[in-house]
């Protein structure tokens, strides 16, 4: 019996070749799924930052309304940081919502602005739509 137990010890003292390869394969299958996910958690950080980005400038354009950007029926348009664009279309909803007060021509219009960028080879758009109270004559595309 003796000789059997020093042939199993013999066995058992070093690591064979096989036992390496199947851990590094572990080990690099392992690796690959970690860095994808870390990848793909990059991507969609950079997707929600530029839709934040974009919410964040239809907001302003919005708030610049008639303020510094005439509503005059002109060119209602511009560029934001060489990377977003933005467009407002002005329509007025119906003739009966023409406000009668003291025939100062108030209508109500529906204004949407749009933020447009290019992510990736994709062109990616945000658009918000309100309603304001304006003057008919500042309506170029009026009904």
């Amino acid at each position: 019996m003796r000789p059997r137990q020093n042939n199993y010890k013999l066995c058992q003292k070093g690591i064979i070749l096989l036992e390496i390869l199947v851990a590094f394969a572990i080990l690099s299958i392992s690796l690959t799924v970690i860095l994808q996910t870390a990848g793909a958690s990059v991507r969609h950080q950079r997707i929600t930052e530029n839709r934040i980005v974009a919410v964040s400038h239809a907001a302003n354009v919005l708030a610049r309304l008639d303020i510094d950007i005439p509503l005059d029926g002109s060119n209602l348009e511009g560029t934001l940081d060489d990377y977003y664009s933005w467009r407002v279309e002005i329509t007025q909803l119906n003739r009966r919502d023409t406000l009668a007060v003291d025939d100062s021509g108030l209508v109500l219009a529906s204004v949407a602005i749009t933020i447009e960028w290019l992510e990736g080879l994709q062109q990616k758009n945000y658009q918000i739509e309100t309603k304001r109270i304006i003057r008919s004559g500042k309506i170029a595309n009026a009904k």
